[in-house]
């Protein structure tokens, strides 16, 4: 915070930020976007979903769990390294095709 700049004003203890830069981090007012659009009562900072398990929901400005109801890890090395978990499963998988 520079010299001739002041701290937003407060009511009861609360700092109410202007909506350009809505986020209150303990020093500054400050704006989420961009890859961390999400800000963090816990850390006072911008954050951003977690890429493997949850995807930024526009609508209600929260983090959705990603559905990963797999047979296994899509990116499993042990179904493409070698013939028999290969073929395994390939078959496992096409019974429950049928």
């Amino acid at each position: 915070m520079g010299p001739n700049e002041k701290l937003p004003a407060s009511v009861d203890g609360l700092v109410k930020c202007p909506e350009a830069t809505p986020f209150w981090n303990g020093t500054a007012c400050i704006q989420c976007s961009g890859a961390t659009n999400l800000f963090s009562n816990v850390t006072k900072k911008c954050v951003a979903c977690n890429e493997t398990t949850e995807k930024f929901n526009s609508t209600t400005h929260q983090c959705d769990k990603i559905n990963n109801d797999y047979l296994t890890a899509k990116n499993a090395s042990n179904l493409v390294n070698g013939d028999w978990p290969t073929t395994y499963w390939n078959q496992t998988y096409d019974n429950l095709k049928k």
